[in-house]
């Protein structure tokens, strides 16, 4: 009994341990939860350009990087300016209440205006965990705007339609290379499985050409290209490319059909001494003959003939 007693004290005691410590885990927790919380908080920065125009620094949040037990700070970036940058640069500051902790310059390239870019900051940008008070500053340091041509758009038509070449700009690939690049859209009332455009410009060197070739374009989609032949020293807005459609395949349904000397689409032909029938292939026009007589049969080659879309006969022999 008095075992039983003891046992049912030591029982409540274990229990009562086990609910404070419970309840301090918990307080624990949520004391960790809020931290977190405060330092995932989603501030926006906004960053004048000075070309007019803003960047907006957005969702940024301290994170830890596991693998070298360090902190850096994510997020994204958004191209409101007009501008389409070659190159952008910036420098991130990080505050944890008053005082600075770090500061990390880096630079976006190729920034179209209206994209958006995740924010990519060294891995062991923090080396401790700031404090729920983190702020930060962000400055826009230099950047070079890719120029536009004017026109920077150029409509080339095509059977089916019409490709639209557009932002055509100067994209510099070198201190003194600059290359043409943009973006074109299949506007046409079907898909292409190839088709190339010639693209000629004349600077003061001389005559520009090159090709451009793109596999597999779908209807109403959007592809970007560069173009390093069509290149100019400097940023001469005053390039104005030509382009126009050199070749394409696209991929076709054709239907044949018969119609003498009776019309029918399996192609097919037969009377009390012939049975024969067409067979329609990429390279050419075969058929199989079957002679229901009892008598050879001949085909004289020489009257057959082939009679093209343009109307006119050509002979069925090779030249």
């Amino acid at each position: 009994m008095v075992l039983a007693v003891i046992y049912a004290r030591s029982v409540v005691v274990g229990m009562t341990n086990r609910i404070t410590i419970t309840a301090a885990l918990t307080t624990f927790a949520l004391f960790i939860a809020g931290i977190t919380y405060a330092q995932q908080a989603s501030p926006t920065v906004t960053v004048p350009a000075s070309e007019g125009g803003q960047f907006i620094f957005r969702n940024l949040r301290v994170s830890l990087v596991s693998s070298l037990l360090t902190w850096t700070v994510e997020g994204e970036v958004i191209n409101r300016t007009s501008k389409h940058w070659a190159t952008a640069r910036f420098i991130f500051f990080v505050y944890d209440g008053g005082t600075k902790i770090t500061e990390a310059d880096f630079e976006l390239r190729d920034f179209e205006k209206g994209a958006s870019r995740k924010l990519e900051l060294p891995s062991d940008l923090l080396a401790v965990e700031p404090s729920t008070a983190v702020r930060y500053e962000i400055h826009f340091a230099f950047g070079e705007p890719a120029p536009e041509l004017s026109p920077s758009t150029i409509a080339v038509p095509v059977p089916g339609g019409k490709f639209t070449f557009r932002n055509l700009r100067l994209f510099p690939l070198s201190v003194s290379a600059w290359q043409l690049e943009g973006e074109v859209v299949n506007q046409t009332n079907k898909n292409w499985k190839s088709v190339e455009f010639t693209v000629r410009a004349r600077t003061a060197e001389g005559m520009l050409e090159g090709t451009l070739t793109f596999e597999d374009f779908a209807q109403n989609s959007v592809r970007k290209f560069e173009l390093p032949e069509v290149s100019v020293q400097t940023p001469d807005t005053s390039l104005k490319p030509t382009i126009a459609f050199k070749t394409g395949v696209s991929p076709a349904r054709y239907v044949f059909m018969m119609i003498k000397p009776t019309a029918n689409r399996n192609l097919v032909f037969e009377d009390a001494n012939i049975n024969i029938e067409f067979v329609i292939v990429q390279k050419g026009i075969g058929f199989t003959l079957r002679n229901r007589t009892e008598v050879p049969i001949t085909v004289d080659w020489s009257k057959a003939s082939c009679v093209g879309i343009d109307g006119v006969a050509y002979s069925a022999l090779p030249p």
